[in-house]
């Protein structure tokens, strides 16, 4: 073996540390994704209507049509309706591109996508509040 040769082995070489870090990257990231997969095929198979509903190019269009008639109705709930949709047009494009994300991009939409969720809890609250 050549000595450039040594020296190349020598750099590509992965401790037991390394690789052990590695090792545990991976599972925490499988168990990460299993999660995410296993929650949205539940979601997806509990409420098939109302999911294949919210995918559809159609329910999109009339999300303006919506919101002008909540105006009409109250202001309050339009306003946070309002807001979780601008919300959700900012983070679902980097959902989709979430692997591209630097680490502290990836935590912020973590963060933006929790703080939606407790909009449309709110949005919940008050809709039960209004048919009650």
């Amino acid at each position: 073996m050549t000595e450039i040769q040594a020296e190349n082995n020598q750099d590509t070489q992965v401790s037991k540390e390394e690789l052990d870090g590695m090792m545990e990257m991976i599972r925490y990231l499988l168990d990460a994704y299993g999660t995410f997969a296993e929650k949205i095929g539940t979601i997806q198979r509990d409420h098939k209507n109302a999911y294949e509903a919210m995918m559809s190019p159609t329910s999109m269009m009339q999300v303006p049509e919506m919101l002008n008639k909540l105006s009409e109705k109250n202001q309050e709930l339009s306003n946070l309706l309002t807001k979780i949709f601008l919300k959700m047009s900012t983070c679902l494009p980097q959902v989709a591109n979430l692997m591209n994300l630097n680490a502290e991009d990836k935590i912020k939409l973590g963060k933006n996508l929790k703080s939606l969720a407790r909009d449309i809890d709110t949005l919940l609250d008050m809709s039960k509040v209004k048919v009650e």
